[in-house]
């Protein structure tokens, strides 16, 4: 995620885009971010990508993700800071 900071304010770059109607140079159909990994594989085509392609690459981070409690838990995150990720991540 790109922050910019100006003193007080700090600023993220891709819900600027969004309030001012503009869209990121990785924008997906007219949205200010890229599809889930779910919204992926649905699609079957992202950017021009072969379907197959991008099934297979939706698979593997939804897998990966699915994993987070398991990989958080190995280096170390506290259990509360695991669940604050968990309750953001969107599939």
């Amino acid at each position: 995620m790109c922050l910019w900071e100006m003193g007080d304010l700090t600023l993220d770059f891709a819900r600027f885009c969004c309030a001012i109607n503009m869209h990121h140079a990785a924008s997906y159909q007219y949205q200010a971010y890229p599809p889930t990994p779910t919204e992926a594989l649905e699609a079957g085509r992202v950017f021009s990508l072969p379907q197959s392609k991008v099934q297979k690459a939706a698979r593997e981070v939804i897998s990966a993700v699915e994993r987070w409690q398991e990989f958080a838990s190995v280096a170390g995150v506290s259990g509360e800071d695991a669940e604050k990720v968990s309750r953001v991540i969107r599939l």
